[in-house]
This record gives structure tokens, sequence and C-alpha cells, in this order.
């Protein structure tokens, strides 16, 4: 019995280590700095930027308009080329005051009206999180900064914030180093 359970405890450690590995993929699809990732639920499937697609609609300093393709991915096998599916292509637009530091995405109401939804920075601080406003769930959050904060830095060469907020474009400068 007590071999049963120490053989229990080790392979709920290496499960454990095993997931967490996974969380620190690489940031580039393939290493094809062309594709940033930008989110991922931790079931294969993950998001990606498509670098090529940047497109500056608003440059009137300090405010700017900036559309960037999302790209979801989701991986059948892991480890298998052959089943790498590409699930479909969306274009985000992002708004920026840089005076103040806001950052809005661009939403669509259910008549498909656009409309700027801002993207509350309280939401990564632990002591005003519960003031944070919310609008999806926190990993679609996160991905909705990491997008934004990623393509402003391609398309100028910065960081929108003073250091970056989103888990995702913290390793991404951390790659730029």
């Amino acid at each position: 019995m007590r071999r049963f359970i120490n053989v229990f405890i080790i392979l709920g450690i290496w499960m454990i280590s095993s997931v967490c590995f996974a969380g620190y993929q690489d940031v580039y699809f393939n290493g094809d700095k062309n594709y940033i990732q930008v989110g991922g639920s931790g079931t294969n499937n993950t998001n990606y930027i498509d670098r090529s697609s940047l497109n500056v609609h608003k440059y009137e300093p300090p405010y700017y308009i900036i559309a960037i393709n999302n790209i979801p991915y989701a991986q059948g096998v892991p480890g298998r080329q052959d089943h790498f599916v590409w699930k479909g292509m969306s274009t985000y637009r992002y708004m920026y005051d840089y005076n103040t530091r806001k950052m809005y995405v661009e939403l669509f109401d259910k008549n498909k009206q656009p409309y700027w939804q801002y993207l509350d920075t309280n939401f990564y601080d632990r002591k005003r999180y519960s003031s944070a406003k919310l609008f999806t769930t926190p990993s679609a959050m996160d991905v909705y900064f990491a997008r934004g904060e990623i393509a402003f830095a391609l398309a100028y060469n910065m960081s929108f914030y003073d250091k970056p907020l989103s888990g995702y474009a913290k390793k991404y400068f951390e790659t730029l180093k």
C-alpha cells in the first residue's frame, strides 16, 4: 500500500511539472517571429497575432488606433506537425491615449455596432482587482491586454505602459533583449 501511495505521489508531481512546463512554450509559433503568442487556454488552444497584418489606422499623438489580426490555433496531437489547425482569423482594433495610458479595444454590440471598451488596468493590480471593470473572463482579458500591448510595441518599438502588464507581453519583451 505504501508503494502505491508513493507511486501515486510521484505521478502527481510529474503531471503537475509537465503542465507547468507546457505553460512556458516559445513566444513565437514554431520559431516564426511573424506569429507572436498572446494567450492560451492550456488545452492546446493558443492565440497568436500576425505581425505582418499590423496596420496603423490613426497616428495623431497622443492618440493612436492600431489594427492587428488574431489567429486562434489548435493542436490536435502535441508534437505532430500534421495536426496543426489554424481555426480562423479576426481583426482587432485598439485605441490608445498615451497621455492617460488608457487602452481600448473595439467590440461590437448585439446589433453589430462598434464601440470602444476600456481595458481597466486595475485587472493587474491585486489590491484593486475587485474594482476592475471586467467585461469578459479573466483569461480573455489577459489576451486583450497582450494583443494591445504587443501591437503598440510592434508599431512604435516601445511599451505602451511603463512596463508590460500582461504575462504574454512580458515574455515578448524578454525576447527583444
